[in-house]
């Protein structure tokens, strides 16, 4: 529903405050709830300006689309409502328009925060160790709330959003990434939204080639981004990062994989081997009665029973042994995680990486 006629929706909207007729029953008196016409007109305003941008987490548009329905809103006000309203009404919208700038800047931030720190992240959740975050959200957050309070104060002196762009790509042009210009912001969000990140659950031979597949299409889209130097420099390292980490935790995540598995086929090998045993045992004491009793002859018979009994106690404790040197093996990663770096699994996950980089630069030339 939109804002048109604000002085009837302020009017049909003050009914709610009266309060409801009681709703009457056999058991109990139930009251309708009181709700204020200001929430209802809050919650209008919220809903025009939510409804010019998508859901996207990565979407900027927000700066340019929030100042613009913030003017349409405005103007509606000013039009149609009365003038002892207006005052009160223009104070509910810059309220609504501070809160929904807030939230979307939050969300905003929080997308550039895990693209250029989410490697550190990731190797701190997965214990390999801290690194240094390059990325300052609160500070973003500011900056772009600050942007849009900019938006906000020039919409009404100019006549397109292309001006409006300009405008903003004037006032704002750092190059640090938590005072980044306008237009980078604009444009790494764009990029943001074709990066996503790569899964990792694939095996040790395959992780490498798709990592360099990833690194490589990551990199094009920044390189066409239309980002400033030191902006796309920056991005790029967090590519980087993101890649070497990569590397490191889906080896890790793989490896431990792989010995979870192997020591599930390893206990199914010994139930098995279990099973023959008492199947065994069983067969032995069924020959040692009949021989007993009736004097025949088993002794070839047990005689191969008891090889294979004794064959079989052979494969269990083999079983065991492995059983045990792979627990071994998995505790003392889960203990230490970046002994993975010297694992034979991540140097062919390296390898691949490195031949699988040589071949698409080999291709692009």
């Amino acid at each position: 529903m939109k804002i048109n006629g604000l002085q009837n929706f302020i009017i049909s909207s003050s009914n709610v405050n009266q309060k409801m007729p009681a709703i009457q029953n056999q058991k109990e008196t139930i009251f309708q709830p009181v709700v204020s016409s200001n929430a209802f007109i809050k919650y209008e305003f919220r809903n025009r300006l939510q409804s010019t941008i998508n859901d996207s987490k990565y979407d900027a548009s927000f700066l340019i689309n929030f100042a613009n329905a913030y003017k349409n809103i405005k103007e509606e006000i000013t039009n149609s409502t009365d003038p002892k309203e207006q005052e009160a009404m223009l104070a509910m919208l810059d309220e609504v328009y501070d809160e929904t700038v807030q939230e979307k800047a939050k969300q905003l931030a929080s997308t550039f925060e895990y693209f250029f720190d989410g490697s550190s992240k990731m190797e701190a959740s997965y214990r390999f160790g801290s690194k240094e975050e390059v990325f300052d959200q609160k500070a973003f957050i500011n900056h772009l709330v600050e942007i849009a309070n900019e938006a906000k104060k020039h919409i009404g002196s100019v006549s397109s959003n292309d001006q409006l762009e300009n405008k903003l790509a004037a006032l704002f042009q750092g190059d640090s990434l938590e005072k980044m210009g306008y237009r980078d912001i604009k444009n790494l969000s764009a990029a943001l939204q074709q990066i996503s990140t790569p899964s990792l659950w694939a095996k040790t031979s395959n992780l490498g080639r798709k990592l360099a597949e990833w690194n490589e299409r990551a990199e094009n889209i920044l390189q066409s981004s239309d980002l400033s130097d030191t902006v796309k420099e920056k991005a790029k390292k967090a590519v980087t990062d993101s890649t070497e980490t990569y590397k490191k935790v889906g080896t890790y995540i793989q490896t431990l994989h792989t010995y979870r598995q192997s020591m599930e086929e390893k206990f199914e090998e010994l139930r098995k081997a279990q099973l023959e045993i008492e199947r065994i045992e069983k067969q032995l004491e069924e020959i040692h009665k009949k021989m007993k009793n009736n004097k025949i002859d088993y002794m070839s018979f047990l005689t191969t029973l008891l090889e294979r009994q004794q064959s079989l106690q052979v494969t269990s404790k083999g079983i065991v042994d492995s059983l045990n040197v792979l627990k071994e093996k998995k505790e003392k990663l889960v203990n230490d995680p970046s002994i993975i770096l010297d694992s034979d699994e991540y140097k062919e996950v390296q390898k691949n990486y490195e031949n699988s980089k040589k071949k698409n630069e080999a291709f692009d030339n």
